[in-house]
């Protein structure tokens, strides 16, 4: 320019999420919330849920929790509560308004109360008290926030949900189950997608046994469990 070279940078930034405002620059990760929750940090917080967690689905933008602007304590006080409660989330899926009703509780009482019900027989078989059942069933939040899922892909197609990072006292430890285990099938109900994953485990409840089909360090393996 005028006879001078010129040097001029050029900044791309990724479109925002329209539905909720939401600046990929500004969303960051609550280090005291399950790692499968995101929330941004402007002005109007939405968190944004990264992965599938009980009724909750990779994608939904929560806006508020029990009718008030979702902000750090709120979500934490919602989904990681220090009593056992009820939690009311507003949040858009798509283009519709959800209010969702969730029974939440401290997951040290899930987790032992769900440990105590479950006992080994071997490597592959458990027997599970139904109560154990009813406490895994009343607070899928509080449950997933035992473990980490990410799709496990085969041949270019989603066939199951991988875990990672299992805590010691969680559900999924008392269960049998390893970090890398990819979990294929419960009771014949395949898992590659959210709506199938949320059919069978809607199915638990009412089931008097359960067969989880999962793939472990790449070979195949079934885990029995007798409901009594």
């Amino acid at each position: 320019r005028a006879g001078k070279p010129l040097a001029i940078r050029i900044a791309v930034r990724p479109p925002t999420t329209r539905s909720a405002g939401i600046d990929p620059d500004d969303i960051f990760q609550y280090r005291d919330l399950p790692a499968h929750v995101k929330v941004s940090a402007g002005a109007k917080p939405v968190a944004l849920v990264t992965e599938e967690m009980g009724p909750l689905r990779a994608g939904d933008l929560i806006t508020a929790v029990d009718g008030k602007q979702v902000d750090r304590k709120l979500l934490t006080d919602g989904l990681m509560p220090k009593k056992a409660r009820t939690t009311v989330l507003t949040l858009v899926r798509g283009d519709t308004t959800i209010a969702m009703t969730l029974a939440v509780a401290p997951a040290g009482v899930l987790a032992t109360l769900i440990a105590t019900g479950i006992q080994k027989i071997d490597d592959t078989h458990y027997t599970i008290e139904k109560t154990a059942v009813d406490a895994l069933l009343v607070s899928p939040i509080t449950v997933a926030h035992g473990a980490r899922f990410v799709p496990s892909m085969k041949d270019g197609k989603i066939d199951g949900l991988r875990l990672y990072a299992i805590r010691p006292q969680s559900v999924f430890a008392s269960l049998g189950l390893m970090n890398g285990d990819t979990l294929n099938a419960i009771n014949g109900l395949d898992l590659t997608s959210p709506d199938k994953a949320l059919e069978a485990y809607s199915k638990i409840g009412s089931a008097k046994q359960l067969v989880i089909a999962i793939t472990r360090r790449g070979k195949p393996l079934t885990l029995l469990y007798t409901i009594k």
